[in-house]
């Protein structure tokens, strides 16, 4: 099965094309302003450097979030387009599932951080044996302070941009425990929401295009304001 997998919940806009468990191609750019821009160029440089076209696809796989709000209907849309025009199935990879494989090789606890500002973070907890990963936890948001003391004993593998920024609080706080992966692989990518859907797809975990949709999670500071504008 041929999948495209796109991922713009994050700071980096990415595409990846894998035909069963190979990795045909990936393309990235590093600009979070720019998704809607880039998005369809990337899409087609993939294709082209697959030597497919659109019509090749089999299924379109796709981080739905939690993440930047407008990052995620921007990939969710495109998918759901193409899925709808193709008539072809869609795979739904939450953006935190996606962070942990990138975190695939520590044996030990994984714990992916999506920064939701004010010191709160999107977050869960995984278990890896340097193979497989389960997950431990529900998703959840919530202050640093508040989960970090419930992470279980041992060391702890931190990624995504919550790692990032909050990187001195959580080594305050959990001291020698805390390891971070280097840089480049802190970030949502669309090789991981692939690796993800090529499993999914061979446990046939395929969504409509009708049914697909975003995972905020919680309201948009926007919506919180305007129910509370409302509310006075």
């Amino acid at each position: 099965m041929r999948i495209l997998a796109i991922e713009t919940t994050g700071d980096v806009c990415s595409v990846a094309i894998g035909k069963g468990e190979e990795l045909l191609c990936y393309q990235s750019i590093h600009d979070k302003n720019t998704h809607s821009v880039n998005l369809m160029p990337l899409i087609d440089r993939c294709l082209y450097l697959s030597d497919l076209s659109i019509d090749d696809v089999d299924a379109f796989a796709v981080n739905i979030g939690p993440g930047s709000f407008t990052g995620i209907r921007i990939g969710v849309c495109t998918v759901k387009g193409f899925a709808l025009e193709k008539e072809k199935p869609c795979i739904a990879v939450n953006t935190l599932d996606s962070l942990a494989e990138n975190a695939r090789e520590f044996k030990g606890t994984i714990c992916p951080l999506i920064d939701a500002r004010r010191c709160e973070s999107y977050y869960a907890v995984y278990k890896s044996d340097g193979k497989e990963i389960s997950c431990l936890s529900d998703y959840g948001a919530d202050k640093l302070e508040i989960f970090l003391g419930e992470l279980p004993e041992g060391n702890v593998c931190f990624v995504g941009d919550g790692a990032l920024n909050y990187k001195e609080f959580i080594i305050e706080k959990m001291g020698e425990r805390a390891v971070f992966l280097d840089e480049k692989r802190m970030y949502p990518n669309a090789k991981s929401v692939l690796k993800i859907a090529q499993g999914k797809a061979s446990n046939s975990e395929f969504v409509s295009a009708y049914d697909i949709m975003p995972y905020y999670f919680r309201k948009s500071q926007a919506e919180q304001m305007k129910e509370k504008n409302e509310g006075r």
